[in-house]
């Protein structure tokens, strides 16, 4: 029984890996058709965003952010030089996600919120004894993870 339990695991695992495969195909081939401009200001706020978000996990490893530069040979200007391409990409996806749910209507249900929101907040009450969780972060979080996951359904029902 445990050896079929980890062969089910190990084939669903593969199953989504391979999913997530074709969802990014789906998307870089939808970002590539696709000609936006994106404002400066919204791509210097994500770089900013991203190099904080780097600062604290280095602070947080005990690591300074200059070590951290140190050890991968570069300078801040360097790395946001290279996280703007990525920036840049994660924006414009974000945003043909968007306005695919808005022109499709591919949004969750209010109950299918609540549902994943429960699930979320019972799991972490189990695992950390219940600490506070900002119920609206949470609620727009999910709201937007399961609008992608429809938007990706409908794309993948064009596709078949």
């Amino acid at each position: 029984e445990l050896e079929n339990s980890i062969r089910k695991g190990l084939l669903w695992e593969k199953e989504i890996k391979e999913r997530d495969r074709l969802r990014l195909l789906l998307l870089e081939r939808l970002s590539q058709e696709t000609v936006m401009d994106l404002p400066e200001v919204l791509i210097e706020s994500e770089l900013n965003y991203r190099l904080e978000a780097l600062k604290n996990t280095s602070r947080e490893t005990g690591v300074s952010f200059d070590e951290y530069l140190q050890k991968i040979n570069k300078t801040e200007d360097d790395l946001k030089t290279g996280l703007t391409q990525e920036v840049t990409q994660t924006l414009k996806n974000a945003l043909i996600l968007r306005e695919i749910a808005k022109r499709e209507n591919c949004y969750p249900t209010p109950a299918e919120i609540e549902e994943t929101m429960s699930q979320i907040i019972n799991r972490q009450a189990l695992n950390e004894g219940g600490g506070q969780i900002d119920k609206a972060s949470l609620f727009e979080y999910i709201k937007e993870r399961l609008t992608n996951e429809k938007v990706f359904q409908f794309l993948e029902n064009l596709v078949q």
